[in-house]
């Protein structure tokens, strides 16, 4: 215990103005690094460029100043079919992987860029259904007629 009273005691006596530096550094690691590092960590087995993994600045600059496709492509041709373009945001470019998500059996919530894809604003496509169980049940309607 006498150990760590003297392992504090330099902190504890410490200006106030360093005491308010200290304190605002910690709360910016908690803010900010923290969650990165764990939303990092979280698909952090797909791979892509690091800074891309980190902020989503790089993907927004490509966006606005050349459009993302031709960046995206350039990703897929250099990490293969499965890029992490942005902090949340993984693209892949092979048929099997659609085919496998787009099926009945997959378990994947569509992304909100989906709804975008709408070709009519009164009904849904299968395509734009983000419901899973939805999106199911109109599959297996579908099934029979293009089978």
């Amino acid at each position: 215990m006498e150990g760590l009273k003297q392992l504090l005691n330099p902190l504890l006596n410490l200006p106030a103005t360093t005491s308010i530096i200290l304190s605002l550094l910690l709360l910016l690691n908690i803010t900010f690094i923290l969650p990165t590092y764990l939303q990092y960590r979280r698909l952090r087995h797909v791979p892509g460029p690091l800074l891309n993994s980190l902020t989503s600045l790089v993907y927004a600059r490509h966006t606005l100043l050349n459009g993302s496709s031709q960046y995206v492509y350039d990703l897929c041709q250099k990490y293969g079919p499965l890029v992490r373009v942005t902090p949340n945001i993984v693209v892949f470019s092979d048929a099997q992987t659609f085919r496998y998500i787009c099926s009945a059996k997959a378990n994947y919530t569509k992304g909100l860029w989906f709804e975008f894809s709408r070709w009519s604003l009164e009904r849904w496509s299968c395509i734009a259904m983000r419901d899973n169980e939805s999106r199911k049940e109109r599959k297996k309607k579908l099934i029979p007629a293009v089978s």
